[in-house]
């Protein structure tokens, strides 16, 4: 049937592949588009003159694709950590993560899970600050960066202390609960950070801010340099062609097997239904000669065709009234009595 036609193992590898590559590809423009936007980008230093030269080249005060580089400052009082006293930063990210091992009926084996219990990000305002001038440029919404530049700084794992009955207990539900990992991550002020999004300058003031892109791109806040940068997002791009190209030709050898296969499958039905045509009119032939063979006047004959024997009896009526022939077209009612048939069956005459 239809379903068991084209629902095959291979149409579906072929559309799981096909969707595989979609969402790869996707990836990849989006990838391509920040690489050249990072790749392209102007890099501006900080210093006194930055204000000027943006109201002057471009007609609105914002350079939507720009880069700069300088050292992380505080708006205001910056953040404590809780483990490093001397530690004075403006992201503060804490995580506390459950470890556990869990029995798995399908793998049979016990396998070690992570769950995040809990995750708290605090910032205050903050700015990137040249290293030999008073210049600064504020960093707007932080969090909204592709990677948020933090560092670990604490990292303590307590390990879960149950008693023999909990751990018993734990083997038998298939779930041992190992401890709580707690991590502190910091950035710190006085960090050296390059930011890449949009340079726009504020009405009536020579303060300058770095905000998203206003086109859509990513926003990057990263301890790396520009060419460093460039280099990584190149490389994880390079990545996603050979990917696209290797499922890209995996499709198309999948649609090439498929169509051949199904051009196979369509000559051998062409095929059979010229056989069965031809064994059909063989079948015929062999009939007419042996209805030319008896004697006419020794059956009646078909009251469709007039000429050939009759051979199909008609039920439920009981007439046996046409040939073989004459059957194939007589759908619902007898020809004689006009009963509806219910089946025909070859007659055998004495």
């Amino acid at each position: 049937d239809w379903f068991s036609e084209y629902v095959t193992v291979d149409n579906v590898c072929l559309g799981i592949n096909a969707i595989t590559l979609g969402l790869i590809y996707k990836i990849y423009r989006s990838k391509t588009k920040n690489f050249e936007a990072v790749q392209t980008a102007r890099q501006f230093d900080i210093d006194s003159h930055l204000v000027q030269k943006l109201r002057e080249e471009y007609p609105d005060g914002k350079a939507v694709h720009a880069v700069v580089r300088g050292q992380v400052k505080s708006l205001g009082d910056t953040l404590k950590s809780r483990h490093i006293r001397s530690a004075k930063a403006v992201i503060q990210e804490c995580v506390l993560t459950e470890h556990k091992i869990q029995w798995s009926p399908f793998s049979r084996f016990w396998s070690h899970t992570q769950l995040e219990i809990q995750r708290v990000i605090n910032y205050v305002p903050f700015a990137l600050a040249s290293r030999h001038s008073g210049a600064t440029v504020e960093v707007v919404d932080p969090l909204e960066c592709e990677d948020v530049p933090v560092q670990c700084v604490y990292e303590n794992f307590v390990p879960n202390r149950e008693g023999l009955s909990g751990v018993l207990f734990g083997w038998l539900r298939g779930e041992q609960t190992k401890g709580i990992e707690e991590q502190e991550m910091l950035l710190e002020e006085g960090a050296t950070l390059t930011g890449f999004g949009t340079l726009a300058t504020e009405n009536g003031t020579d303060a300058v801010r770095l905000i998203p892109p206003a086109d859509g791109s990513c926003y990057y806040l990263t301890h790396l340099s520009h060419p460093a940068l460039v280099s990584k997002l190149k490389s994880e791009v390079d990545v996603l062609r050979v990917a696209c190209f290797v499922f890209g030709f995996t499709a198309a050898g999948l649609s090439v097997y498929i169509l051949l296969s199904w051009w196979q499958r369509r000559q051998r039905r062409i095929q059979e239904k010229k056989d069965a045509t031809r064994r059909e009119e063989a079948k015929k032939e062999r009939r007419k000669q042996t209805r030319d063979a008896v004697v006419a006047s020794e059956y009646p004959n078909c009251v469709i065709c007039l000429s050939n024997p009759v051979e199909v009896m008609m039920l439920e009526c009981g007439h046996v009234c046409v040939c073989t022939d004459c059957a194939e077209q007589v759908r619902d009612t007898c020809p004689v009595c006009r009963a509806p048939i219910a089946r025909s069956v070859a007659a055998f005459l004495p």
